[in-house]
């Protein structure tokens, strides 16, 4: 009897990418974090990546860098825990006008990051990708940040951690003028039940606009020259990565930036700093 032995193929995965992180791991090679709509969030090790090509050869494959869209071609890693391997990178919109304004990259790496800790690394989600898409290319042509504040309440809510506008989560009554955000308590708070351990509150205008904020796929302009209130989109953004911070019981780092991206002054030492690098 002739006995044939089968050599599989590696599974390769060929899908479209949005970048959500990078990390220098080598003079040549990069590990990168890359949202999937398929495979969700997968962690590659792009080997070879930053090597300069010689004459004679064409390079790898094009810059990874956060924030940009592309194809992404890679190997699954064989063991849970470990680096797939990124084979081919083909860049669709490396998003320049973004990375042309300081305000705007602060708001695309935030979103990046919150992306990053808010949703469970193996679950594909074809919606979640699709309004972080619309979220980068509006936030790449407007001057509004409203577009910000909708897809973090978009993506809490797909991630399971939607916050009730309207009732107050112990007494379940109306909020009130006020919903309280209190340290080691899940959801909003009515003044009389959150009078201790305040972490950050929301006038009712707030939580009523938000509570009518359609996700980034849905969300309307604003009428010619109307303009959104800075300190109402400020306080939104503020009430809903606070709310992430508590129920992840995890620190982010570009929050620290909110001010700077919805209400930039102009003379900040900030702006001063961005403006010497740009040069």
């Amino acid at each position: 009897m002739l006995h044939v032995k089968i050599i599989s193929m590696v599974d390769r995965f060929c899908c479209d990418a949005i970048c959500l992180r990078v990390i220098e791991f080598s003079e040549t090679s990069q590990i990168v974090s890359l949202f999937t709509p398929d495979h969700g969030i997968v962690s590659m090790i792009a080997k070879g990546i930053r090597r300069i090509p010689k004459k004679t050869s064409a390079p790898l494959m094009a810059p990874l860098d956060i924030l940009s869209a592309g194809q992404v071609v890679f190997i699954p890693s064989r063991h849970p825990g470990q680096l797939a391997t990124l084979t081919a990178w083909d860049v669709t919109n490396h998003r320049p006008e973004l990375r042309r304004n300081l305000e705007k990259i602060l708001a695309g790496e935030l979103l990046a990051e919150v992306t990053l800790a808010a949703w469970a690394a193996e679950d594909a989600s074809k919606d979640v990708f699709h309004q972080l898409g619309k979220a980068l290319d509006e936030l790449s042509q407007s001057a509004s940040m409203r577009i910000v504040v909708s897809y973090l309440k978009h993506l809490l809510a797909a991630a399971g951690y939607a916050l009730d506008f309207s009732l107050c989560t112990h007494c379940r009554k109306p909020l009130g003028d006020h919903g309280n955000l209190l340290r080691g308590a899940a959801g909003l708070f009515c003044d009389r039940c959150g009078v201790s351990g305040r972490l950050a509150r929301a006038d009712r205008r707030v939580l009523a606009a938000l509570q009518r904020l359609a996700p980034p796929d849905q969300l309307t302009p604003h009428a010619p020259g109307a303009q959104p209130d800075a300190g109402a989109l400020l306080q939104a953004a503020q009430l809903l990565i606070c709310h992430l911070r508590l129920v992840l019981d995890h620190d982010l780092h570009f929050d620290g930036y909110l001010r700077d991206i919805f209400q930039f002054p102009a003379g900040s030492a900030l702006r001063q700093v961005y403006a010497h690098a740009a040069g």
